[in-house]
Parts: structure tokens; sequence; C-alpha cells
């Protein structure tokens, strides 16, 4: 099938393609359909948060199983892009299946900073969060499997001002900022978000050849933090459209074309796939 024509999938992966709670993919079918449009020359491209090897153990390591199974070879995934810790590490591919990865702003933390909240976090919070050290350039404080999500989201303010205390108090110097997320708090670059992902996106269709006029970005999230990824594609001119499968406390309104599922989460990213397969 003729690139040319296609769409570009863009997808987030907590809640989209993983289950929030327990982070593991919920609906295999989704890997399925995702398989489908790798197989016909479509791009796909994770835009996440997760570290490159969190999201290679749990996302992209099942997909490559698949793969092999159902087309007996790697090839389909060099069109498989993993843009991950908020724009700040790129994973691509080859037709060999073979890892290409770039880590960009990786000394952004010094780890003065880094080991001062590791203590923070062990010393008060560790049965209720913990540090991802798979990531490489964000710092990130996640929920524990399992925890009361109601119960973390109380001890996550909390640490959340403690850590900003000591941002403005020792490190107001670097540009770096903590920020909340439904289970985590990320330490990260100013500059890290899926507006991030999103222009590191742009670039590296750009050195694909690819003419963004003959496209349409088809992006999947479930929370606000997800809709820039969508706002900035729209802002550069480049025809867009969101996916939207979580919940909302209010109406979400663009001037391109939002797809509002009656599932939620993963079974809302499946109900939108499987109506356009």
């Amino acid at each position: 099938m003729d690139r040319e024509a296609m769409n570009i999938w863009v997808f987030d992966i907590d809640g989209v393609i993983t289950d929030p709670i327990t982070k593991k993919i919920a609906q295999p079918r989704i890997l399925d359909l995702i398989v489908g449009k790798l197989r016909d020359n479509g791009l796909v491209v994770f835009n996440t948060g997760r570290s490159a090897k969190w999201l290679g153990q749990e996302v992209v390591k099942p997909l490559r199983a698949l793969i092999r199974r159902q087309l007996g070879d790697y090839s389909c995934l060099s069109n498989l892009i993993c843009v991950c810790e908020m724009g700040n590490v790129i994973v691509e591919y080859d037709k060999k299946g073979q890892i290409f990865k770039k880590v960009l702003n990786s000394f952004a933390i010094p780890e003065g900073l880094k080991k001062t909240i590791r203590d923070l976090v062990a010393k008060g919070y560790s049965d209720s969060m913990f540090v991802d050290e798979t990531k490489e350039v964000i710092l990130t404080i996640e929920m524990r499997d399992g925890y009361s999500l109601k119960q973390y989201q109380e001890r996550q303010a909390v640490l959340h001002l403690e850590i900003s205390k000591i941002m403005v108090n020792y490190y107001s110097h670097l540009q770096v900022r903590p920020s909340s997320t439904n289970i985590a708090i990320d330490v990260k670059p100013i500059e890290s978000s899926k507006s991030l992902g999103a222009k590191r996106i742009i670039s590296l269709c750009m050195a694909r050849g690819i003419r963004f006029k003959q496209h349409t970005f088809v992006c999947f999230g479930d929370s606000l933090s997800d809709v820039e990824m969508s706002d900035y594609l729209y802002s550069k001119n480049i025809s867009t459209e969101l996916v939207f499968v979580g919940p909302l406390n209010k109406k979400l309104v663009r001037k391109y074309p939002i797809h509002l599922t009656k599932k939620q989460y993963s079974a809302g990213t499946l109900e939108y796939l499987t109506f356009v397969s």
C-alpha cells in the first residue's frame, strides 16, 4: 500500500496501549491491528513518557514476537518509531529489527539532585511509590502497582511540594521542573512534553522524506497532556485528528476533529482501531 496516502498513527502508551493501573497490555488485539498497519507500510509512532527500556520490554517485545510469528521477519518494524521520555530518547529499527537509540539532554539533571530525591522517596514514600531506574533523562517517581490511586495522589501532592521546595532553594538555576501525572511525578527538563515529542516526530518524518500535506496524523491520548501533541502538529499546519480515550471533566473543543470513544482507555483504543480497520 502506498504510504503517500496513509495516516500516521501516534499513540501515547499509559492508558492508551496499556492499562493505567496494571501497566500491562489488557487488549492484545491492539497489537494485531498495529502489526497490520506496519505491514501495510503505515508509520506508527509511540510518543510516551516511558523509558525506552520499559517500552521495549512491555510493548515492543510482544509486538516483535507477533510480527515474527505472523510475517516471518522484522522488515515492517522499520515503520515503527518510539519517542520516549517526553521527547528525550528516540528509538528506531531497521528491516532486520536492529535497534538504533539516541539519547538527548542526558545530563540535564545533576546526580546530586537525583540522589536527594531518591533518598527522600526511600525514607518517606517507599510504600506507595518508587524511582524508575530505567529512565535515562527524566527522573520519575511512580505509583507502586496495586496501590490505591486515591491514596497515591494524596501522597503525590505532598512529595511534589517537597521536591518543588528543594528545586527552589538549591537548584533554581536549572532548566528542570517537577510535573505530576495521574500515576507519577516527573522531574524533567522544562521543554520535555508530548509537544516536544511531536516536534521530534516531525523531524523524524522529514528525515524519512514524508510529505505532510499528503498525510493525516491520528493521535491517541487519554489525558489533557496528550492533547499537546495533536495541538502542536495542528499548529504546524499538518492535518491532525485526535482520538481521546480518557475521562473528561469538560468539553474538549479544537479546530481539528476529535473522536471520543464510548469505552475508555485501551478498550477505547481498540474500539476505534476496530472501527477504522
